[in-house]
């Protein structure tokens, strides 16, 4: 095995967070974490029946505007079983609320899925390198309450859009990637980053460096070491880490 890095021999994850700490000791609510938990899953097993629409949206993706009957129970356990199975959404006008997208629509060659808007006074703006010929990312911040730490949730990356990925993690300094998908299948996302130790890969002037790849640190993550060298050859150290439930 290769010699590793300093930083990654003397590093130790630290995983304290002052403002999580103060919320557990201040304002944690287990009975009603527990009361949310069952109208959440009652709310699951209510939506078997019915499909919340409004206008062209659902959860702000745009929808086709008649949902044929025959069709309908399909339709149901296709959403059921993917989204929202993992994240709760509130039957009230929150997800319905109007916002801009002129960018994505000026860029719709660099989006994965043209129904998920890219809100234009919450994407990521790429400002790296000034000569680059455009500013687009599908990314957001998503940062504020119940959130302890800032992040960016962005879309899988495609062919075209690699460059564009490693500009924003350059730009932010992003020091974690958390891929959330699998990629099994090519069409669902790019080979983004070097996968093998020592191997590297080279985007706008910015050398993406695989340092190490360790399966055992964490027991539910593999982790993988980037090292990020940029044109003045500084460094951005990154832990990318993977669900070792799905297979890359």
């Amino acid at each position: 095995m290769p010699e590793l890095s300093k930083w990654l021999e003397n590093d130790e994850l630290n995983y304290r967070n002052s403002n999580l700490e103060e919320f557990f000791i201040k304002d944690w609510d287990g009975m009603g974490i527990t009361k949310r938990m069952n109208e959440f899953i009652q709310n699951v097993q209510n939506d078997l029946d019915r499909v919340r629409l409004q206008d062209r949206f659902y959860n702000n993706i745009v929808m086709w505007e008649a949902l044929i009957a025959s069709r309908k129970q399909v339709f149901i356990r296709s959403m059921i079983g993917g989204m929202e199975r993992r994240f709760e959404i509130l039957d009230n006008q929150v997800n319905h609320i109007a916002f801009t997208h002129h960018a994505f629509d000026e860029h719709l060659d660099l989006c994965r899925n043209k129904r998920i808007k890219c809100r234009d006074s919450t994407r990521v703006v790429l400002t790296y390198p000034s000569t680059a010929n455009n500013d687009f990312i599908h990314a957001n911040y998503i940062q504020g309450a119940p959130l302890f730490n800032k992040f960016i949730i962005t879309q899988a990356p495609m062919k075209n859009t690699i460059g564009d990925f490693w500009r924003m993690v350059w730009q932010e300094r992003s020091p974690y990637i958390f891929m959330l998908i699998s990629r099994k299948e090519d069409d669902r996302c790019a080979q983004y980053w070097p996968r093998k130790t020592g191997d590297q890969i080279t985007y706008y002037g910015l050398t993406i460096m695989n340092s190490a790849v360790d399966e055992f640190r964490l027991p539910l993550f593999r982790v993988t070491y980037l090292i990020v060298v940029g044109p003045e050859r500084d460094e951005v150290c990154i832990y990318y880490m993977l669900n070792i439930g799905k297979v890359i």
